[in-house]
């Protein structure tokens, strides 16, 4: 039987959003949400942060994350306020930076070959230059440049976690 992949890393909910203080951003923190607007124009760029809890090897076992390939993903799970808004109109993820402590890690753009996100979407992070041995266990922060439309975007959750493969796991034993 194959070993589940392990949560290693759990977000703060999506509540847990802070405008960038340079940014025209507004968030509004609603139950089970938070909604995320900026000035209504189709160019204007803000950025949100979400601080993020450490929990290496949790041990938490992740069920139906078999397929996934092993690494650490970034789950965000957005959406439009809008659902019926016609997509031109919807305010989109045009980049993810990954940082430990005051160093970033991990970035990416999401450009033509690989489109600015207007819902929920994982992406595999890997590598990130963790050394806590030598450093110490230093806090996750996850920071989103959005390009602004009509529509605001609202973030339920977002997350870090670890897929292991199967010879990194524990098996737990009654």
């Amino acid at each position: 039987m194959p070993f589940p992949p392990e949560l290693v890393v759990a977000s703060m909910h999506g509540n847990c959003v802070f405008p960038n203080d340079d940014d025209f951003v507004k968030v509004r923190h609603q139950p089970g949400c938070s909604v995320v607007s900026g000035p209504v124009c189709n160019s204007y760029k803000g950025k949100v942060h979400f601080p993020l809890g450490l929990m290496w090897d949790a041990g938490v076992a992740m069920l139906g994350a078999e397929h996934l390939k092993p690494g650490a993903w970034l789950r965000v799970d957005c959406g439009p306020v809008t659902e019926d808004a016609e997509e031109s109109s919807h305010t989109k993820i045009v980049k993810a930076e990954v940082f430990v402590g005051c160093k970033c890690v991990w970035s990416k753009d999401f450009s033509e070959s690989d489109p600015p996100k207007t819902a929920t979407f994982k992406e595999l992070i890997t590598p990130i230059d963790l050394d806590i041995e030598e450093e110490g266990p230093k806090a996750l922060e996850v920071t989103l440049t959005l390009k602004f439309g009509e529509d605001a975007i609202k973030f339920c959750s977002l997350a870090i976690y670890g897929v292991r493969s199967p010879a990194g796991c524990r098996r737990v034993v009654n």
